[in-house]
């Protein structure tokens, strides 16, 4: 039996492993044809919303099912980074904080208990003969695996239901069919690495 197991800390350190001024070549590059929607090139400006307001997204999963969601949805890049270390740092200490500073925007928690599709790149953490149990979700491997760690709102882990797990797809991009949770991860120096969570029914590479 082949067993693969890494946790979140050893990946997250190895991520940090980098060179301390990394060399991101130039700040454009030309190219042609367009980029997947699995991870879409977004510029700042789209960055500070979502691509589907919370009504379109309810929409979808009340008329057609679980909504199909990306990166782009999950986004929190309208708080700036000190609301977001605030947010998160609520709920690692609830008791400290009131429900309105622990409270996400109303479109992340629409999203909280539902059923989803997600659409990213997998990151296998535990991996036996094969068979995926565990693993993370990022929207762009480029950004994750020679860019550093992610940040809280740009990876999410996925625990595969009871009793079923997946095939690894390597570098291409996912649907991960389950129910996402808010639910910060808190990494071993006891601070906020990750704020979202899956239990998966189902893994397929994207048609």
């Amino acid at each position: 039996m082949v067993r693969f197991s890494i946790s979140f800390a050893l990946w997250t350190l190895l991520a940090a492993c980098g060179p301390a001024e990394p060399d991101y070549g130039p700040e454009q590059i030309d190219f042609e044809g367009a980029a997947i929607d699995a991870a879409p090139m977004v510029t700042p400006k789209q960055a500070d919303a979502p691509s589907e307001p919370a009504s379109q997204l309810a929409a979808a999963q009340s008329s057609k099912g679980p909504a199909t969601i990306g990166f782009q949805d999950l986004s929190l890049a309208e708080l700036g980074a000190e609301a977001l270390e605030d947010l998160l740092d609520a709920q690692l200490y609830p008791g400290e904080h009131t429900q309105e500073e622990r409270a996400f925007p109303e479109r992340i928690q629409a999203l909280d208990g539902k059923a989803i599709t997600l659409r990213g790149y997998m990151i296998p953490t535990h991996q036996e003969d094969g068979k995926v149990y565990n693993f993370l979700v990022v929207g762009d491997l480029l950004s994750c695996c020679f860019g550093g760690a992610p940040k809280a709102d740009q990876w999410v882990k996925v625990d595969m239901a009871k009793d079923k797990s997946c095939e690894y797809f390597a570098y291409v991009p996912i649907l991960v069919h389950g129910r996402f949770r808010i639910e910060v991860i808190e990494d071993e120096a006891g601070y906020a690495a990750g704020c979202y969570q899956m239990e998966a029914d189902s893994v397929e590479r994207e048609p």
